[in-house]
């Protein structure tokens, strides 16, 4: 046997040793450590251990070491580290550059969801991916700093920090996840880095740099109307979510409404779709309470959509309680699950297809409103 081998199986022998051993010193020490009463049935909440596993992990080294400094925890890889988590941290959080001699470059997916003891993070260049929902939900965040060297933030990273009151995109980011930023009362407006080649900010709003694509608009802007810009015909999921000032927007050139793009804008009361769009998304309009009227434009074809695995994803307008008409296209073909759902005072849809051709229309689920109080032609 070569030499190189003989020693690698020598080293790995001497670790599944320790182990082992270490499997034997628990179960010895089990039954002490656990009392039952008489007649109890036997304990099945432990769960076995994957020896095999154990054995990839020591000659691969995937596991990883874990350990909590200064109450964040890091886990150290072969190449890198990453922040997993916290232990209830209170106050500022300066986050390592280096774990165990390697590079700390990403805070993994719901590393401190929830702390409510966070007030502020510093992040360390290095650092090029903030995970999913990393920071969701930290109500008592007020600021956080972010690297040159970030490249991605996660979807859901920054919802609900409501004490957040301002961040900036910094130069190295290249993308951002869907409603990365939603209910972040406090944020007035989006600032990036002027370094940053893939976004920019007109007026407090974060567009793509070409300004083809609305990413975020900030939750707490007070401006009660928007007009989209004429170059934008993109507008993202989630983009105008949780808006509680807004009452009224236009668009021009907009091609595609995302999932969510006006989610729960509460007081949103008049919407001018303009004359170019052709996708709606899902839950587009859900929730919000203050709409009265909207004209869908010529050109769209259906209200939500199938998904790749085939689901219908709809609630377009769900819940819309003040909806009392809608104009639908000639062009449209199909309103998917509950797009009109809970839309207790819809009393007019207007067709222009014609009521003649109605029948041609296919409506999904939970739409019920829309058969019961039929259609005209105008």
């Amino acid at each position: 046997m070569p030499p190189r081998a003989a020693e690698w199986r020598f080293k790995l022998m001497k670790k599944l040793i320790v182990v082992l051993a270490l499997i034997l010193v628990a179960a010895l020490m089990l039954p002490a450590c656990v009392s039952r009463t008489p007649g109890d049935a036997e304990d099945t909440t432990t769960s076995d251990l994957d020896i095999g596993q154990i054995l990839d992990d020591l000659q691969n080294g995937t596991s990883g070491s874990e350990e909590a400094v200064a109450e964040v925890i890091y886990k150290a890889y072969d190449d890198h580290a990453e922040v997993v988590g916290c232990k209830l941290p209170v106050g500022n959080v300066e986050i390592l550059s280096e774990f165990e001699g390697k590079k700390v470059t990403k805070v993994a997916d719901g590393a401190f969801h929830g702390l409510n003891t966070v007030t502020s993070i510093v992040i360390p260049e290095g650092v090029t991916s903030i995970g999913e929902q990393s920071f969701m939900s930290c109500s008592a965040l007020e600021s956080i700093s972010l690297p040159a060297s970030l490249e991605s933030i996660g979807k859901y990273a920054f919802y609900g920090c409501i004490s957040l009151k301002e961040i900036e995109i910094s130069a190295g980011v290249k993308a951002i996840g869907d409603n990365a930023f939603g209910f972040c009362n406090l944020i007035t407006e989006m600032k990036v880095s002027a370094s940053n080649p893939n976004y920019t900010v007109e007026d407090g709003v974060l567009f793509s740099a070409d300004k083809t694509t609305l990413v975020c608009y900030p939750t707490g802007k007070a401006d009660e109307s928007y007009t989209i810009p004429a170059s934008v015909t993109t507008v993202n999921n989630f983009a105008f979510a949780y808006v509680s000032a807004l009452t009224s927007v236009s668009m021009s050139n907009v091609t595609s409404l995302g999932d969510y793009t006006f989610g729960s804008c509460s007081k949103l009361a008049n919407v001018d779709l303009g004359t170019g769009l052709t996708y709606i998304g899902a839950g587009t309009f859900q929730k919000c309470t203050s709409l009265v009227s909207i004209t869908i434009p010529e050109g769209v074809t259906s209200i939500g959509y199938k998904d790749s695995e085939g689901y219908e994803r709809g609630a377009s307008f769900y819940d819309c309680t003040a909806l009392t008409t809608i104009t639908l296209p000639s062009t449209l073909q199909t309103i998917y699950l509950r797009s009109f759902d809970a839309c207790t005072s819809l009393n007019k849809v207007i067709y222009k297809g014609g009521a003649a051709n109605w029948s041609n229309v296919t409506i999904g689920e939970d739409n019920t409103c829309l058969s019961s109080i039929g259609v005209v032609d105008q």
